[in-house]
């Protein structure tokens, strides 16, 4: 496949355009199945719907933005990928009661009903996105191409 990214042309067998959760996972199974896949974002960053708010020189997470909960349990390819990318859980708290804080009257509080298995990610879903990249990032001739401000053509 010939593509042109910019004023440049790359080769490369397969175009993942898209770097969210499923592009990177995507990616990295095309990868893993000895594929050249390049990726393109046309967003300033990468992970789609799963933000964190970063520090500007570590790059860090510090905050997420977007997703917060899985249930590998209930969620068995969730549950596969997190055991392929080492990435551990927790169990989420979920006893006592919860606060609902609203625009309207005050504060309530009404028990907190169950999750059964809700658990996080150590380290957030960032942590998803991370181990993602550096994984597509460490392909033979795959890697990222940003097409933010720049024509992607096929």
């Amino acid at each position: 496949m010939r593509y042109k990214l910019g004023h440049r042309h790359h080769r490369c067998g397969a175009l993942r355009i898209g770097a969210g959760l499923s592009g990177l996972t995507a990616a990295v199974t095309l990868q893993n199945a000895g594929a050249c896949v390049q990726i393109v974002e046309a967003d300033a960053q990468i992970g789609g719907r799963i933000r964190a708010l970063r520090q500007p020189v570590t790059n860090r997470a510090l905050a997420d933005l977007g997703p917060t909960w899985v249930w590998p349990k209930h969620q068995p390819v969730v549950a596969r990928w997190l055991e392929i990318l080492g990435l551990k859980t927790f169990e989420q708290f979920n006893q006592g009661d919860a606060v609902i804080l609203g625009c309207g009257p005050p504060p309530q509080r009404q028990p907190l009903p169950g999750q059964d298995g809700m658990a996080r990610i150590v380290g957030g879903p960032t942590a998803l996105i991370d181990t993602l990249a550096r994984r597509v990032g460490n392909g033979r001739e795959g890697g990222f191409r940003g097409a933010w401000n720049r024509p992607v053509t096929l």
